[in-house]
């Protein structure tokens, strides 16, 4: 009988954010643009809905600005400040989506089946052991999620209640999966660090699979762009505000970069803004480049996309590493990259990479700045080269496939 694998993640599918929601798709297209011959099949559970190919209803979030959206947006701190009201909600439905799911897993007979996020891990843990079905859950997050993005993105998670709530979650999808497939040796690493307790657990049960990309250039080929005026010479930072992604060392940077060449540069920032987006803007001024940065938060795909490409130089600063897709997208499109020097963005640029700069002191050369403008090309072209060799979607997608043979081989 033909091997049948579910993906599942409680996220919507969207092209222009990061995460389950942006990898699930992709993975899925790739499976189905390979034309596989195994007879394997390959399905996704996205939020409430299945997929069973790649025509997904994809969703572009932008900064929502309705009455309806900001009400949600007061009343949401209130709500979750009641603990006990907020968990007795989040029970009741996640006791409906545990339902759900698992009438998903018994009437599809999945051979796989492979979680992207910790709670639907944790919902498929009990369903998976009752059916014997092997279960992988590959951690798409810098260590615990919530330390890198929910309490810095949403202050009425940062209590103690709601931190030992979370870590629960996550300490459970780390026992119950099979498997622990990561992007990057980074990735595992810092999944260690946050939950040292299960440390030798991660090992054991961890597997590397580097993350690939479609190649952005064939989706720039395609795609059609409103006449939309920018700035002749800018350098562009793809990166959330939240502390971890270092969006004000990239300020930092493209501050000593314009006082070091004669160029009229500006600043773009493509990323979703949050309480962290005053302090920037305030740095900004601090630094007297206000006038020169750019927030353009949450964007389409093609618009963020186009102005990598057009850029003359981007920014990849975060402070803490997993394998940003952003990167391999610069990567991709050939564009120089002033880059943190830490272990995940190592795995991906190569450690003999030019534009490194140190987190103990995030500054630039002035020999780094004439590579980055004056042997832009050569930089270019190696980036590319590295991203054919070593990240592409296809080559993701043909350990995964390998990974979902080995499993079921030993159920």
């Amino acid at each position: 009988m033909a091997q049948k694998v579910l993906l599942v993640t409680g996220a919507q599918p969207v092209k222009n954010l990061g995460g389950p929601g942006k990898f699930v798709p992709m993975l899925m297209e790739a499976f189905y643009a390979s034309e596989p011959s195994s007879g394997m099949q390959l399905h996704a559970l996205m939020g409430n809905r299945l997929y069973r190919d790649s025509q997904f209803n994809w969703d572009e979030p932008a900064q929502n600005k309705s009455l309806k959206v900001w009400v949600k947006k007061l009343l949401r701190p209130l709500f979750y400040h009641l603990y006990v009201v907020a968990r007795m909600r989040l029970d009741y439905i996640h006791f409906k989506q545990k339902k759900f799911l698992e009438l998903v897993i018994k009437q599809g007979e999945y051979s796989v089946v492979h979680c992207h996020d910790y709670l639907t891990t944790v919902f498929s843990g009990y369903i998976c052991k009752k059916s014997l079905t092997p279960l992988i859950f590959t951690n798409h997050y810098k260590g615990s999620l919530y330390r890198e993005a929910i309490a810095p993105m949403y202050p009425y998670f940062r209590t103690a209640k709601w931190e030992r709530y979370f870590r629960r979650v996550e300490e459970q999808a780390i026992r119950v999966a099979d498997v622990l497939t990561f992007p990057s040796e980074s990735a595992r690493d810092l999944l260690i660090e946050d939950f040292p307790e299960c440390g030798d657990l991660i090992y054991e049960k961890g597997k590397i699979i580097y993350t690939g990309i479609p190649d952005p250039q064939n989706l720039l080929n395609v795609m059609v762009f409103e006449n939309v005026q920018k700035p002749n010479l800018f350098v562009v930072n793809v990166a959330n505000h939240i502390p971890d992604k270092g969006v004000d060392i990239a300020l930092h940077v493209f501050k000593e970069i314009r006082d070091a060449v004669d160029m009229d540069l500006y600043f773009i920032n493509f990323g979703q803004q949050t309480i962290e987006t005053q302090k920037l803007l305030l740095l900004a001024r601090k630094l007297g480049i206000h006038n020169r940065v750019v927030f353009k938060g949450v964007c389409s795909h093609a618009e963020v996309l186009d102005n990598i490409k057009s850029a003359f130089v981007c920014l990849h600063t975060p402070k803490k590493v997993v394998f940003d897709l952003s990167l391999l997208e610069i990567m991709a499109l050939g564009v120089p990259v002033i880059a943190t020097r830490f272990k995940g963005n190592e795995e991906a640029l190569g450690q003999e990479y030019p534009l490194f700069i140190s987190m103990e002191e995030p500054r630039i050369s002035q020999e780094q700045i004439e590579t980055a403008f004056e042997r832009r090309e050569m930089v270019g072209r190696a980036l590319r080269r590295r991203y054919e060799e070593n990240f592409t979607i296809s080559k993701m997608l043909s350990d995964y496939i390998k990974l979902w043979n080995i499993v079921t081989r030993y159920k």
